[in-house]
């Protein structure tokens, strides 16, 4: 998919009329806790290498290394 070439006409999308309502407070950890026990099982690695299964393995460590990353993100 990504090797295609550009197309040659590409579509002409307008911006949006409005801004559409975003919650941008900070990540809660519970956040975080809910988002990994969500991935799917039995998918192939991303391109971190590290399958869901390892981040779900122990749920509290990957929370309390990926908690300071995105609180720097933020």
């Amino acid at each position: 998919m990504l090797n295609r070439p550009a197309p040659q006409n590409p579509p002409d999308i307008l911006p949006a009329a409005e801004d559409l309502d975003m919650e941008s407070g900070t990540l809660t950890r519970d956040e975080i806790r809910m988002a990994i026990r969500q991935l799917k099982s039995g998918k192939a690695a991303g391109p971190d290498g590290i399958p869901c299964e390892a981040l779900k393995a122990d749920i509290e460590t990957t929370v309390d290394m990926l908690y300071p990353l995105f609180e720097k993100i933020w």
